[in-house]
């Protein structure tokens, strides 16, 4: 398919398939270790290749709508919010 082994989008796809497969076994949550170690195994690429860079965490400042349950679940989660 002209797409190297070890590109981000093919292991992007294969963090994703990775996900997909431990859904159809009944999890909804793998740890990162094991999730990039399962994938890394699927591709058959190096695991610390396997990681993807961060993504940017969720700015919610100003955000409306949501209640304080809903806000502060997504501070847990990584979000940040700097009007606090």
């Amino acid at each position: 398919m002209g797409i190297p082994h070890d590109s981000p989008q093919r292991v992007k796809a294969g963090l994703q398939f990775a996900l997909s497969e431990a859904s159809e076994d009944g999890h909804c949550f793998l740890p990162e270790g094991e999730l990039i170690t399962k994938a890394a195994e699927l591709l058959g690429v190096d695991a610390v290749r396997a990681r993807l860079p961060r993504r940017r965490r969720a700015d919610i400042t100003g955000l409306t709508g949501v209640t304080e349950a809903q806000r502060a679940a997504l501070l847990a989660l990584g979000a940040v919010d700097r009007s606090t």
